[in-house]
């Protein structure tokens, strides 16, 4: 896996943020903060339609996505409602991204998931009719 870079710089009105990788405490209260948003936000879309369901989110979940957006980066939720513009909103949530190496954990994880959710094999197959109890049919 190729190095990342680990803190991306996002200018907003001016003022320059750091945005850089989530430390593991910091990222556990993310994953606290989700909650089932990324199932009512995304229900139905796919990764192209990122940006769009953003967009539609914000006018019902608006405080949800922005204290997400200040937990992962770092950026005050003051800041964030008072000096970022819709097009900031993505750069940021894309830096996040980025710092933390998603397409990464996307490729990695995906596959185990697959796996915990796939049935298990029987533990056994039925035999045909008959040949259980060793006649021939």
């Amino acid at each position: 896996m190729p190095v990342k870079k680990t803190v991306e710089t996002i200018e907003v009105n001016g003022k320059q943020y750091d945005i850089s990788k989530m430390p593991l405490g910091r990222f556990a209260d993310f994953l606290a903060a989700l909650g089932d948003l990324p199932t009512v936000i995304f229900n139905g879309t796919d990764d192209k339609d990122f940006a769009t369901s953003l967009v539609k989110s914000m006018a019902t979940h608006a405080n949800s996505i922005l204290n997400l957006v200040s937990i992962a980066s770092g950026i005050t939720l003051g800041t964030l409602r008072d000096d970022c513009g819709i097009d900031d909103l993505v750069r940021i949530i894309k830096a996040i991204l980025a710092v933390n190496n998603i397409e990464y954990l996307k490729k990695e994880l995906a596959p185990m998931f697959k796996k915990v959710q796939s049935p298990a094999p029987a533990s056994g197959t039925a035999a045909a009719p008959g040949k259980a109890n060793g006649l021939k049919g």
